[in-house]
């Protein structure tokens, strides 16, 4: 992942962790910021990354990740393996927590999150294709 990958992914994820922190849904955050649900949606999924009025729009419900608190605590490093089943389909990456991350959380509720996050990024790092076959007959 280049520079301007990750920073986007970590956009994408700070998203995603903001809404749900905040107990907004992504319905709860199209109406708040006249963003669709579809828009919202492609975006936490990292199929698209949207605009800079997009992100501004986001900044001013959900706050500016800049001005979060400062991430402390010890940091924890997930290792994320993709494989497709194609060769040399592997993908190899890693997310970035820190324990202010889970804040307030159970240990289950932050495995239940990191499993989340690695679900999420691992779905949009995959190119999925399908046809619809007829049934003869």
């Amino acid at each position: 992942m280049n520079k301007t990958n990750l920073e986007r992914e970590q956009l994408r994820q700070w998203l995603i962790k903001t809404r749900k922190k905040m107990k907004l849904t992504q319905k709860d955050l199209s109406l708040e910021t006249g963003i669709s649900i579809n828009a919202i949606r492609n975006i936490e999924q990292g199929q698209r990354f949207g605009s800079k009025e997009t992100w501004n729009k986001f900044y001013k419900v959900l706050g500016d990740p800049c001005q979060s608190v400062a991430k402390s605590g010890r940091k924890i490093v997930v290792k994320v393996e993709v494989h497709t089943g194609y060769v040399r389909s592997e993908s190899k990456d890693y997310l970035e927590f820190y324990e202010s991350d889970f804040e307030g959380m159970s240990e289950i509720e932050k495995e239940n999150f990191i499993n989340e996050q690695v679900f999420e990024y691992m779905l949009s790092r995959i190119e999925w294709h399908w046809e619809i076959e007829k049934a003869e007959g």
